[in-house]
């Protein structure tokens, strides 16, 4: 996550007005690895002379009740605040230099806040504030907030923004490839929901990874899509869209990836309960047919042997053919559709 926890610091640093006091709100985050985090780097900024971080103690609460082994250091970190050491009963001293809300009077910094000191920039992070949907009225005036809503929306506008990092460090950051990996993100997110915890994490790993050409990168996004999104993967480099043309801006020159996911989603070739009402309604009258013509051989008495041993062969193989195709049908367009999904999972699109 720490490609997200960077946008989040960066964003409050650039939000937050110098020389006056800002009371920003950080909510609906569920991992305090992220709150402890922000913290650290606030913590490290000069942008602020006066630093007030707190959690509401109804998302500790939350946390804790969670009983996640990888929490433990950053509700710990939360816990002890600015305090020389960790207290399992803390007093309102402890309590006072804490970053949890241990007084549940979280809407006391808005209300302390002209007490501050004048002339500096001051922030007061509140974090986890919907959990404490009793203060949620008097909250209402802080400078900003922060949560998974503004961010995708940021997000939304440039894709590429959050790739700067991976494409300095392998020396591939221009205009062409950020314009392109803005198209081809356009391209996935119109049809899965934006996941920016997967996002993040994905990002996370490319740092790890060398790449010489843009392409090489797009051909990389490419191939784990099925891995990160659950959407079919391309492994064929030929049929990775092209730096070039994702440039433009055109969705369509991406289309392979949204016929990929329209391939395996598709169900217009499956019969409906309709459809299958009508096809049995038709073999109801075939076999009203069939009984007909039985009863009009026996009144006429047909005398023709042969007449009569080819009708019958005639009826019963339309019979039987009917029926078969009747109960394949279905079996053979649902079985399509499964197949189609198992291969969209192991094989790339290109083979498919």
């Amino acid at each position: 996550m720490k490609q997200l926890i960077s946008v989040i610091t960066k964003q409050i640093l650039k939000q937050i007005r110098q020389n006056e006091i800002n009371m920003v709100r950080l909510e609906s985050f569920d991992s305090p690895i992220i709150y402890r985090s922000v913290c650290e780097n606030l913590r490290q900024s000069d942008r602020a002379h006066t630093f007030i971080p707190k959690l509401t103690l109804e998302k500790y609460r939350q946390f804790e009740t969670a009983n996640n082994l990888n929490w433990t250091q950053a509700l710990m970190y939360l816990h002890k605040g600015e305090n020389l050491s960790f207290s399992a009963s803390p007093d309102a001293q402890y309590a006072e230099r804490s970053y949890v809300d241990f007084a549940q009077a979280i809407t006391k910094w808005r209300n302390e806040s002209p007490n501050m000191p004048a002339g500096q920039t001051s922030l007061v992070l509140l974090m986890g504030t919907e959990a404490a949907p009793d203060d949620a009225g008097s909250l209402k005036d802080t400078t900003f907030v922060i949560s998974q809503r503004e961010i995708i929306g940021w997000l939304g506008n440039d894709y590429s923004e959050w790739f700067v990092g991976v494409l300095e460090e392998d020396s591939i950051n221009s205009e062409e490839t950020r314009k392109a990996l803005h198209t081809l993100y356009r391209t996935i997110f119109s049809s899965v929901n934006v996941n920016i915890f997967k996002l993040s994490s994905f990002i996370d790993e490319l740092h790890s990874i060398q790449f010489s050409t843009s392409q090489e990168l797009v051909c990389y996004i490419c191939e784990t899509l099925n891995v990160t999104w659950g959407i079919p993967s391309i492994s064929n480099s030929k049929s990775v869209p092209k730096v070039q043309k994702l440039c433009h801006g055109k969705i369509s020159d991406a289309k392979i990836i949204t016929n990929a996911i329209r391939f395996i989603e598709r169900d217009d070739d499956i019969p409906s309960a309709s459809a299958l009402n009508k096809l049995k309604e038709k073999f109801k009258n075939m076999q009203r047919i069939m009984k007909s013509m039985w009863m009009f051989r026996s009144q006429k008495r047909l005398h023709s042997s042969t007449v009569t041993r080819h009708l019958k062969n005639v009826l019963l193989i339309s019979c039987a053919a009917l029926t078969l195709w009747l109960t394949v049908k279905g079996f053979l367009k649902l079985t399509t559709l499964l197949l189609r999904r198992l291969l969209a999972q192991n094989y790339p699109v290109s083979r498919l």
